[in-house]
């Protein structure tokens, strides 16, 4: 009965490292599966991404050249002088946000604003405004 029973035991154990393996296999390979589908899935998203990015900018190129206004409405530019003078002008700067920056601030003049006095809005807490 023991020896039976250590046989089966022997039996078992040679035969789990195979059992395992294969099992490791049939993982593997439906993992490889889901991994390919997944592929093909985002490779087929990509394509339609890349057809309407194409659609848009040629709405946008539409929409430019629709929009084009002829170079004689065009205003002459100004000059450097003139551009120059009005910078040093400048001494106070009003973010959107209502922030008063001074010239030496590195806000000054960045994103939506406005040339303001002294006194205009709250004071930045970086340079005192």
């Amino acid at each position: 009965m023991k020896l039976k029973y250590i046989a089966a035991i022997c039996i078992t154990l040679l035969l789990m490292p195979a059992a395992i393996a294969n099992s490791n296999q049939e993982q593997a390979s439906t993992v490889v599966r889901l991994l390919q589908e997944q592929v093909e899935k985002l490779a087929a998203e990509n394509e339609l991404l890349r057809k309407e990015n194409q659609a848009l900018r040629r709405q946008i190129g539409a929409a430019t050249k629709d929009n084009a206004t002829p170079s004689a409405n065009l205003k002459a530019p100004s000059t450097d002088k003139t551009a120059k003078e009005n910078d040093a002008a400048i001494e106070y700067w009003l973010s959107g946000n209502g922030k008063r920056h001074n010239s030496r601030c590195r806000y000054f003049k960045i994103g939506q604003g406005r040339p303001c006095g002294k006194t205009d809005g709250t004071p930045c807490k970086i340079c005192g405004g």
